[in-house]
C-alpha cells in the first residue's frame, strides 16, 4: 500500500486566508450602506466576517483599548499644542510690525 502524507503549505495557507478575508471585506464595504438598517453590526460580524462570540469580545476590547490610547495621547497633544499657540500668540503680539497708516476707506475716495 503507497500511501502519501503532504504537508501544509504555510505560504499556500496564508495566500488563501488572505484572499476570504479580502473578500469578506470587499463584501462588509458593498453592505455598508444596510448596516444598521437592514443588517446588525453583531449580524454582520457573526455572518460576513465570521468572528465567534469569543473574537467578537477579544476584538471589542482591544478597540475599546486601543480608543482609550488614543484619547491619552490626544490629550497630550493638545495641551502641548494649546501651550504651543499660546505661545505663538503671545511672540505675535510681541514683536509684529505694528500698522502705521490705515488703509483708505471708500469715503475718503469721494
Amino acid at each position: 500500500m503507497l500511501r502519501f502524507d503532504f504537508l501544509e503549505d504555510n505560504h499556500f495557507s496564508e495566500l488563501k486566508d488572505n484572499e476570504i478575508l479580502a473578500q469578506r471585506i470587499q463584501m462588509l464595504q458593498s453592505m455598508e450602506a444596510y448596516i444598521g438598517t437592514y443588517y446588525s453590526k453583531d449580524w454582520v460580524r457573526k455572518n460576513v466576517l465570521n468572528q465567534s462570540d469569543d473574537e467578537i469580545k477579544e476584538i471589542d476590547r482591544d478597540i475599546n483599548g486601543e480608543e482609550e490610547e488614543h484619547y491619552t495621547a490626544a490629550a497630550r497633544k493638545g495641551t502641548i499644542a494649546g501651550v504651543t499657540q499660546t505661545a505663538q500668540q503671545s511672540y505675535l503680539q510681541q514683536y509684529a510690525p505694528q500698522e502705521t497708516e490705515e488703509a483708505p476707506t471708500k469715503q475718503d475716495e469721494e
